[in-house]
């Protein structure tokens, strides 16, 4: 990330070629609007929104973009990423797992916490938790991959991991089911999943 100049706008994006006269650079024709970064305790900034952007300067071997800098506490960061990544794109399940994960091992945020910084239920909160901690990781793959929707993954996550998983899933695409006749398949059957008839 490039230096800040002590103030709330800094580190001027330079067009390749002007000669440091500090134009802003265009893609496709649009001025690139100033990413919001955050000072860090370790004197590094952090991204909170503008990944894309950054992305695309660093591609261009620019050195410098425009940016924002928050001034905030370590708390409101969180706030201000989840918020700000949640208006502009949308999240994988996956990501939002990773995402609340964090806010709880390693910022003491409560699961009541996260689902009211994310406008969800604490049920919500945990199936998303369950993504990470309770399948298989070849499911995790066909999630990310966008091969299982998280609805069935969920379902998928009551499951034992390894091969219990990856029979339900294999019998789920065969017969084409979808959430609730998938959970159907162990709701009766203390454990015993039984082919569809």
């Amino acid at each position: 990330m490039p230096e800040a100049e002590g103030s709330p706008v800094a580190a001027v994006l330079l067009q390749s070629g002007t000669g440091g006269s500090g134009k802003l650079h265009r893609i496709h024709g649009t001025v690139l609007e100033p990413i919001l970064v955050w000072d860090g305790e370790d004197g590094n900034y952090t991204i909170l929104s503008g990944h894309y952007r950054g992305r695309a300067v660093r591609h261009l071997k620019q050195e410098r973009i425009l940016c924002r800098i928050a001034v905030c506490d370590r708390h409101r960061t969180h706030v201000i990423y989840c918020t700000s990544n949640l208006m502009t794109r949308g999240l994988s399940a996956l990501e939002e797992a990773h995402i609340i994960t964090g806010l709880i091992a390693q910022e003491g945020y409560t699961q009541e916490e996260a689902a009211r910084l994310w406008g969800r239920s604490t049920s919500w909160v945990s199936r998303r938790i369950k993504l990470l901690t309770d399948l298989d990781p070849r499911i995790k793959t066909e999630l990310e991959q966008g091969r299982l929707f998280p609805r069935l993954a969920q379902e998928l996550s009551r499951l034992p991991q390894g091969n219990e998983q990856e029979r339900v899933l294999k019998l789920m695409r065969r017969h084409h089911l979808n959430k609730e006749e998938t959970a159907a398949l162990w709701t009766g059957g203390c454990g015993q999943i039984p082919l569809p008839g």
